[in-house]
């Protein structure tokens, strides 16, 4: 599955308005090699990076692009 293909799929679960068993969106820490549901979200096109703001722990990681791992769970 693709990142676009991902988040077409978020989308349909959120039309049809899925409370209880809509899917997250994660991505792979790099720093503590754990999958982690990100707070907020950004894309910085300049360095091909995204930055990602932790859900639990509020701490911030700028991952580069070609290294980013997604899921949803």
């Amino acid at each position: 599955m693709t990142f676009p293909d991902a988040l077409r799929l978020l989308e349909l679960f959120h039309a049809r308005d899925y409370a209880q068993a809509r899917p997250h969106l994660y991505f792979k820490s790099l720093k503590s090699d754990t999958w982690v549901r990100p707070k907020g979200m950004r894309v910085f096109p300049a360095n091909l990076e995204i930055g990602i703001l932790d859900m639990e722990q509020e701490q911030g990681e700028t991952i580069a692009c070609r290294d980013v791992g997604f899921g949803l769970w």
